[in-house]
């Protein structure tokens, strides 16, 4: 059963429809993985997550440690040089989009995650260091008996120290916008080494690669990292990804993805937003995926208005609803009639999303409140449950 949702999943993966919809999609390669290069990407990561220690010799440790130098190699040509202005790297099934906002443990990753937001903050992108190559320089496959960063004993007690003139400066939606624009940014690598070490961090593409080698060494599945182009705006237009459901090939379902965080260009324009990416669809989309008939598709709007295909999921409650629901609005996904949601106003309260380490963190740059402001439990629990997917809505990556 597992077996066969995972060949239904990888159905609507990218290289399912990037060739019918390239033109409407980002640049895209692929480079198909061995059966040893996914034994050694597991492995390595199992020894990096200290999951089990000594459950592999030593000398089997060092062969798989070869066997990730060299696809390395191989992935380097797709992943260009640094002046070719970055890729962003998956697995065929998920990202390692969790990186970031998981490893609080990783104080060189934590505290990059916070320069990048205090950029965004400034609104001065300026960082070169985008990408973990400034992260982590060591690849995690070599010296694999040292831990290549360091350590924070207590992400309970850990505060990093927020730039001075950006201390209480902003609203609590201001400060997620910059947050989620930094972890979008945090995805974009300049080199081979930097996207495997995501791999090899990433719980779950652990978690990909254990299920792949538990349907065993005969079974007809294919893993393959994909690389994509670096668009250069897509982390400065963190509100401009919208998520479709897509049943018998008809579009009757639209919503803003990041279902929290209020961007007043998206309110402003209203239902013409939702108007223009319909249009998109059955001018540009919906024949060419036909065959297809039922899927969850994402949208993002460029800043010269070029609306582009992000990535298709199946049609199914695993794909977040957004601002709908699976359950009440299951009818609308299937029926219709059309319509397109988005966070209309400005909520207060956004940074309760996000887990305590982040929230607390984060609300340094948080302007205080008026005397009178009702920060009651009540208020705070609303948007809790309007936030219903923490981990989508803190990382609302374009290209998953």
């Amino acid at each position: 059963e597992v077996f066969k949702r995972y060949i239904y999943q990888q159905s609507y993966g990218v290289e399912s429809w990037v060739y019918d919809l390239k033109e409407h999609t980002f640049e895209t390669d692929t480079l198909v993985l061995s059966r040893a290069e996914v034994e050694a990407l597991h492995a390595i990561n199992v020894k990096r997550r200290s999951l089990r220690e000594g459950d592999e010799r030593a000398d089997r440790l060092a062969e798989h440690a070869r066997v990730v130098g060299k696809l390395a190699e191989r992935l380097a040509p797709l992943v260009g040089n640094p002046e070719d202005g970055g890729v962003f790297t998956k697995l065929n099934t998920r990202s390692a989009k969790d990186v970031a906002i998981e490893k609080v443990n990783i104080r060189e990753s934590v505290e990059h995650v916070f320069a990048l937001t205090e950029e965004e903050l400034r609104g001065s992108a300026r960082i070169v260091r985008d990408g973990t190559g400034s992260v982590l320089r060591t690849p995690l496959w070599d010296n694999l008996d040292v831990t290549p960063w360091t350590e924070i004993e207590s992400s309970r007690k850990y505060e990093f120290p927020a730039a001075a003139d950006l201390r209480g400066r902003f609203s609590q939606n201001e400060v997620l916008q910059a947050f989620v624009a930094a972890n979008t940014r945090y995805m974009r690598v300049y080199r081979a080494a930097d996207a495997i070490n995501l791999i090899l961090l990433s719980s779950r593409c652990y978690q990909d690669l254990s299920r792949v080698l538990s349907f065993g060494a005969t079974a007809d599945v294919t893993v393959s990292i994909i690389v994509r182009k670096w668009k250069a705006d897509v982390s400065g237009r963190s509100g401009f990804e919208f998520r479709g459901f897509v049943y018998a090939n008809e579009l009757n379902a639209l919503s803003q993805y990041d279902d929290v965080t209020h961007y007043p260009e998206i309110a402003r324009d209203g239902p013409q937003t939702g108007d223009r990416i319909r249009q998109f669809f059955y001018a540009q989309v919906r024949d060419k995926l036909a065959h297809m008939e039922n899927y969850v598709i994402d949208f993002f709007i460029a800043a010269d208005d070029q609306i582009f295909v992000i990535e298709l999921n199946p049609f199914h409650k695993g794909a977040g609803p957004c601002l709908f629901s699976w359950t009440k609005d299951r009818e609308r996904f299937m029926k219709g009639p059309f319509e397109y949601r988005y966070v209309k106003e400005d909520k207060g309260h956004q940074l309760a999303v996000l887990s305590r380490f982040w929230e607390r963190n984060l609300m340094q740059y948080v302007r205080p409140p008026p005397a009178d402001d009702d920060y009651s439990p009540v208020a705070i629990g609303v948007v809790v449950t309007v936030a219903a997917t923490v981990l989508t809505v803190a990382l609302a990556f374009y290209y998953r």
